[in-house]
């Protein structure tokens, strides 16, 4: 199974060439780690082996059905690109049939030069697309530079990285935000 998550993970190879490490946002690898995880607990503590099972067999039942949402959810958009920040959302757009136009590359923090956001200014125009997507934790503001220049919208998709403060005192965990991400990429993406 390592195997497996290994090849799908070298799969997505950044721009600057490493490897997307934002295996979580795909909600069938993600479920492939806890199957990992619990196979390495119950070999190394096998009298827990039952706690184990326990837990893993809730969160893969509750990833299983985050997939079926986003499935569905995604199954029929008009558009197929969205415009992110940065280069988080690889896996999560190739396990649901979408593309991503990143401003930034893997590391949120880099800075994209004048031609790339010229570059990504044309293909949002050419594509017409409505929507640009930032961060919680990032400054949004070359994501409002692109929608302001093109006369979109600015939409949060949250890679999970961090949540801020706010979202950890309003009780927010991962399928409540990928919830969201889902409500959003739905809306950018004109899904049925």
């Amino acid at each position: 199974m390592v195997d497996e998550l290994t090849k799908r993970q070298v799969s997505l190879i950044s721009k600057e060439g490493g490897v997307d490490p934002h295996v979580w946002l795909d909600p069938v690898i993600f479920r492939q780690e806890v199957e990992i995880i619990r196979d390495t607990l119950i070999e190394i503590d096998p009298q827990n082996a039952p706690a184990y099972l326990a837990n893993a067999t809730y969160l893969i039942d509750s990833l299983n059905e985050l997939d079926q949402r986003f499935r569905e959810g995604l199954r029929s958009c008009v558009k197929h690109d969205v415009v992110v920040s940065h280069d988080a959302f690889g896996y999560l757009a190739r396990e649901y049939g979408f593309s991503i136009i990143p401003i930034s590359g893997i590391s949120p923090d880099e800075e994209p030069s004048p031609k790339d956001l010229a570059r990504i200014t044309d293909l949002v125009r050419a594509k017409g697309l409505q929507y640009i997507f930032f961060e919680t934790t990032v400054s949004p503001k070359l994501s409002e530079t692109i929608a302001r220049e093109v006369g979109a919208t600015t939409l949060v998709l949250n890679p999970l990285e961090s949540l801020t403060p706010h979202e950890i005192q309003s009780g927010e965990q991962y399928h409540s935000v990928m919830g969201k991400n889902l409500t959003n990429l739905r809306r950018a993406l004109i899904c049925q």
